[in-house]
């Protein structure tokens, strides 16, 4: 009868804790979409002759991912994202403008962080691998249009922030710097807003 007590109250006493556990929210695993705006801190294109000033600095993508979170916060996944940047050079000359862009800027990315602080609600982390863009001219002459463009592939590294304001919303801010061939490439920060499905 003793055990029988002691076995009741050590049941008792066990059982919360261990539904606690198991319902211990995980904000960052899943697969989720996003959405982010932010500045091209700073853009190399060099096709023309001189080095020119940028004109404009918007970016405005959207990202697809899934992660997976450990029990001990460690947070790891892969990540694919699209946007476009209005970064542009130009320099104006007899019978026209000329000048050159970066567009279609798309990415494919491993991620690795660590989710801290009450609840596990914010995370840190890197990440880095394949990305795209498409680069060319864009050149006004005698009053017709001429935009050749290439694509071209390089890499990406990038650092951020994320913190989960509801269930599955969470709010992110990110730094990515992008290498490309032929001298190209960009800085970008952005904020967004991550969904996580399930």
């Amino acid at each position: 009868m003793k055990k029988l007590i002691g076995g009741l109250l050590f049941a008792m006493v066990l059982e919360p804790a261990v539904s606690a556990q198991e319902t211990t929210e995980k904000y960052f695993d899943g697969f989720y979409v996003g959405a982010e705006i932010g500045i091209k801190l700073k853009s190399t294109i060099d096709f023309l002759d001189e080095t020119l000033p940028n004109t404009e600095d918007r970016y405005l993508g959207g990202v697809l991912g899934w992660r997976q979170q450990n029990d001990d916060g460690f947070v790891w996944g892969v990540e694919g994202s699209y946007g476009d940047t209005d970064a542009f050079q130009h320099q104006f000359f007899a019978g026209g403008l000329s000048g050159a862009f970066i567009r279609d800027i798309w990415s494919a990315t491993g991620h690795m962080g660590l989710a801290l602080g009450p609840g596990r609600r914010n995370l840190l982390f890197v990440g880095g691998g394949y990305a795209n863009m498409r680069a060319g001219f864009d050149a006004i002459v005698d009053g017709v249009r001429f935009t050749p463009s290439e694509p071209g592939g390089g890499y990406r590294v990038l650092a951020g922030y994320e913190h989960a304001i509801f269930n599955r919303l969470n709010l992110r801010l990110q730094t990515n710097y992008s290498n490309f061939p032929n001298q190209v490439a960009t800085w970008i920060t952005s904020a967004g807003l991550t969904y996580r499905f399930w």
